[in-house]
C-alpha cells in the first residue's frame, strides 16, 4: 500500500570557536561562542510502497561552507582588545540556520502548466497550421508595401542629401509590429512548408510511437528562468568588522512528461496512413483551436490564461488521450562571500552556501475551463506592449 513519508537528514559541523575580550588584570575574560552546528541538511517527503507508479516527490537540499575568522591571539593584544579562540565562524553562519533561497515566483498551476504540456506534445498539433497561414496571407500585401517603404528610406537616406524624413515613433512602432506579427511567423510557417516531406516523415515517426505497445511518450520544458545579483553585507561586526561582497545566482525549469494511447485500434501491424500524418503536420481539419488563432487579438488573451492551450490540448485529428501526468520544477541557488574589507589584523576565508529544491506533481489533472493569471512579461512581449500603446494611443 502507497505510505507518505517525511524525512530529514543533518550533517553536524566541527567548526567551534569564540570571540574573547581581554579583561583588566584581576578580572576575566568575556568570551562570544561563535560555533557553526550544520553543514548541510536534507528534507524528503515522497511515497513508498508503489514503486511502478508516479508519485509526488519533494526534495530541499542546502549546505554552506565557511573558512573561519583568522585574529590576534591573546597574547598579542592589551586589555579590551578582541582576539580569538578556536576557529569561530563569522556570527551571520553560526547555528544550523541556511542562506535563504533566492526569490522566485515558483512553479505556475498546476492546471495551467497540465495544459501547456498537453497543447505542446497532443499528437494532432500540426507543424505548421495552414489553414490559419493561408488566412493569414490577406496581410501580406500590406507588409510588402511597408517593406518597400522602409528600403525606399533607407536608400533615399543613404544615397542622397534631400532632406528624406526621419521616421516616426509610429512608424518604428509599427515596423516592430509587423515583424513581430507579420514577418517572422510567416517566414518560419514558409520555411516549414518548403520541409514537406520531412514534415510528413517526422508526424509518421510519431505516430508511430502513438500506436506501438508503450504508446507515445513525451518530455518538454515548459519554462526556464535565471538571474544574478550582487550586493554588500556585513557578516562579523563585534570584536572585529568584516563586510563581505555576496554574489548570488540562481536558475529554474519547469518541465513535464506525459504519455499519449489512441483511443481507437487500427488492428494488430496497422500503422497510420499517410493522409492522416499530412492531415495532423498542417492542420487539415477546422478545428475550435484553429479558429482561436484566427481571431484578431486571442495572442493577449493566451498572455493571461490558458485558453489557447486549452483548445490545443483537445485538438484530436488524431484520436487519442494522455495519461500519467507528470510536472516536475527545480530551482536553485549558489551565494559565494568574499572579504570586501576587515579591520586590521584580522581576516577570512570567505563562504558558498547552496540551495535547492526538487518537486514533483504527478497524475495531474488539468482543467478545461480557462485559468487566469498574472504572468512575467518578457522584452518581445513588452515591445510588443510599447508598439501597440503608440499605434493605438492618441493618434493627434
Amino acid at each position: 500500500m502507497p505510505t507518505g513519508r517525511n524525512r530529514t537528514k543533518y550533517d553536524m559541523s566541527g567548526m567551534s570557536g569564540s570571540i574573547c575580550f581581554k579583561g583588566n588584570p584581576g578580572s576575566s575574560d568575556t568570551v562570544f561562542p561563535q560555533n557553526m552546528t550544520v553543514v548541510s541538511q536534507a528534507r524528503n517527503i515522497d511515497v513508498t510502497g508503489n514503486p511502478h507508479g508516479d508519485n509526488n516527490f519533494s526534495l530541499w537540499r542546502d549546505s554552506k561552507a565557511v573558512q573561519p575568522l583568522v585574529g590576534p591571539s591573546r597574547g598579542e593584544v592589551g586589555a579590551n582588545a578582541a582576539y580569538v579562540t578556536g576557529s569561530p565562524v563569522p556570527f551571520y553562519f553560526e547555528g544550523g540556520g541556511m542562506d535563504d533561497y533566492y526569490f522566485w515566483p515558483g512553479m505556475s498551476n498546476t492546471s495551467v502548466l497540465g495544459n501547456k504540456l498537453l497543447a505542446r506534445t497532443n499528437p494532432s498539433r500540426p507543424v505548421v497550421d495552414l489553414p490559419v497561414f493561408l488566412f493569414e496571407l490577406k496581410d501580406l500585401p500590406g507588409m510588402l508595401k511597408q517593406a518597400g517603404d522602409a528600403l525606399h528610406w533607407i536608400h533615399k537616406g543613404v544615397n542622397s542629401r534631400s532632406g528624406v524624413p526621419k521616421p516616426t515613433a509610429r512608424g518604428m512602432a509599427d515596423a516592430n509590429l509587423a515583424y513581430q506579427f507579420g514577418w517572422a511567423p510567416f517566414v518560419s510557417d514558409v520555411r516549414k512548408l518548403l520541409d514537406f516531406t520531412g514534415a510528413v516523415e517526422k508526424k509518421k515517426a510519431q505516430l508511430s510511437r502513438l500506436y506501438s505497445k508503450g504508446g507515445l511518450r513525451s518530455t518538454v520544458t515548459l519554462g526556464e528562468d535565471s538571474r544574478s545579483s550582487e550586493s554588500l553585507m556585513t557578516v562579523q561586526s563585534y570584536g572585529c568588522t568584516i563586510v563581505a561582497s555576496r554574489r548570488r545566482s540562481g536558475k529554474t525549469k519547469t518541465w513535464g512528461s506525459v504519455r499519449w494511447r489512441p483511443t481507437i485500434d487500427l488492428g494488430a501491424g496497422s500503422s497510420p496512413t499517410d493522409w492522416a500524418a499530412v492531415q495532423a503536420a498542417f492542420g487539415l481539419d477546422i478545428t475550435l483551436s484553429t479558429i482561436w488563432e484566427a481571431l484578431p487579438w486571442s495572442w493577449l488573451v493566451d498572455w493571461f490564461t490558458d485558453m489557447g492551450d486549452i483548445l490545443a490540448a483537445h485538438r484530436n485529428t488524431i484520436p487519442a488521450a494522455p495519461e500519467r501526468m507528470c510536472i516536475m520544477y527545480t530551482e536553485s541557488t549558489e551565494t559565494v562571500y568574499t572579504t570586501h574589507s576587515a579591520t586590521p589584523g584580522w581576516s577570512w576565508g570567505g563562504a558558498t552556501t547552496r540551495n535547492e529544491y526538487k518537486s514533483r506533481a504527478a497524475n495531474i489533472n488539468p482543467g478545461i475551463l480557462p485559468t487566469g493569471y498574472i504572468p512575467f512579461l518578457g522584452d518581445s512581449q513588452l515591445s510588443i506592449l510599447g508598439s501597440l500603446a503608440i499605434t493605438r494611443g492618441n493618434r493627434g
